[in-house]
C-alpha cells in the first residue's frame, strides 16, 4: 500500500495541472498504483476520471469509443473493489453521465443522496452538491442547478473555483448570458475548457468580435499543447464540431445552441 499511495499522490499533483501531457502522466501513475496494489480501489476511480477528462477535452490519443469503454471499465473496477466508498459511486455517476447513460447516472447520484446544507459540512459534500447541479443543468433543470450552486457559494467556507464554472454553465443553459460571464470573472486566466463557456456567452450577448478574439486565443493555446483541429491555414470548425457532441446535453436543443454559438465564433477561423 505505501508504494501505491506514493504513486497516487504523485498522480494527483499532475492531474491538477489540467493539460494533455500532465493528464497522460497522471494516467501512467494511476496505472503504477494499481500494479503496486491491485486491491486498491481509489486509483481505479481516479484513472476513470482522468480518462473522462482526456476524452472530453480532446487529450485522448485514439478512438473516442475506446475512451468511453476504458473509463467505464475502470469506474466499474473501482466500484467492485470497494462498493462501500461513496467516491467510487460518485465517479461511476460522472462516467455514466458523460457516456450519455442518463438513467444510470441518475441512479448512481440518487444512491448517494444529495447532502442538505448544514454546518459543518465535509469539503467533498459541498463538491458533490455542485457536481449534482452539473448533472441537473445537463439534463434539463438549469434553474435548480443555479439555486444549488448559489446556496453552496453562500455557505461553503472555501468554495472551489470550479463551482463558479458549473454556475456559469447553468446560467448559460438558462439563457442568462451576462450572469454566466460574471461567474467566469472569478477566473483571472481561464483554462481553455472554461474559455469556451466565455465564448458562447459572448455570442449570446451579440459581442461577436470579443467572442472571435477569445476563440483565436483558444486555438493558439491548444496548439501550444500540441492539439490542432485542421492543417495549418485550414478552417477549424469541421474538426471542432464533432468534439462538442461529447458534451452530454440530454436536451438536443441545448447542445445545438452551444454548437451554433461556437460556430459563430470559430466558423471563420483557420488553424494557426
Amino acid at each position: 500500500m505505501p508504494a501505491a499511495l506514493n504513486y497516487l499522490v504523485k498522480a494527483e499533483i499532475f492531474s491538477a495541472y489540467f493539460n494533455k501531457s500532465a493528464n497522460a502522466e497522471a494516467q501512467r501513475l494511476y496505472l503504477e498504483a494499481i500494479k503496486a496494489d491491485p486491491t486498491f480501489a481509489r486509483p481505479c476511480a481516479d484513472l476513470a476520471y482522468a480518462i473522462l477528462q482526456a476524452y472530453l477535452y480532446n487529450w485522448y490519443d485514439g478512438d473516442e469509443t475506446n475512451a468511453l469503454a476504458e473509463m467505464n471499465t475502470r469506474a466499474q473496477e473501482a466500484l467492485t473493489k470497494d462498493p462501500t466508498d461513496s467516491y467510487n459511486r460518485w465517479v461511476m455517476a460522472d462516467v455514466c453521465l458523460y457516456s450519455k447513460d442518463f438513467a444510470n447516472a441518475a441512479k448512481h447520484y440518487s444512491s448517494l443522496g444529495v447532502p442538505q446544507l448544514k454546518t459543518p459540512m465535509a469539503a467533498e459534500e459541498w463538491a458533490y452538491r455542485v457536481d449534482y447541479a452539473d448533472m441537473l443543468l445537463l439534463t434539463g433543470d438549469a434553474k435548480q442547478a443555479i439555486t444549488i450552486v448559489n446556496d453552496v457559494l453562500q455557505n461553503c467556507p472555501l468554495p472551489e473555483k470550479w463551482f463558479y464554472w458549473v454556475l456559469s454553465w447553468a446560467f448559460y443553459v438558462d439563457g442568462q448570458y451576462q450572469e454566466s460571464l460574471d461567474a467566469l470573472a472569478h477566473f483571472s486566466r481561464p483554462r481553455n475548457a472554461i474559455r469556451k463557456n466565455r465564448i458562447c456567452s459572448l455570442v449570446g450577448l451579440k459581442q461577436i468580435g470579443a467572442a472571435q478574439a477569445e476563440a483565436q486565443t483558444f486555438l493558439d493555446e491548444e496548439k501550444a499543447q500540441g492539439i490542432t483541429y485542421a492543417a495549418p491555414g485550414q478552417p477549424v470548425w469541421p474538426g471542432l464540431w464533432p468534439i462538442e457532441d461529447r458534451i452530454p446535453f440530454q436536451n438536443q436543443s441545448d447542445l445545438q445552441r452551444w454548437k451554433d454559438d461556437l460556430n459563430t465564433a470559430f466558423g471563420g477561423l483557420v488553424q494557426p
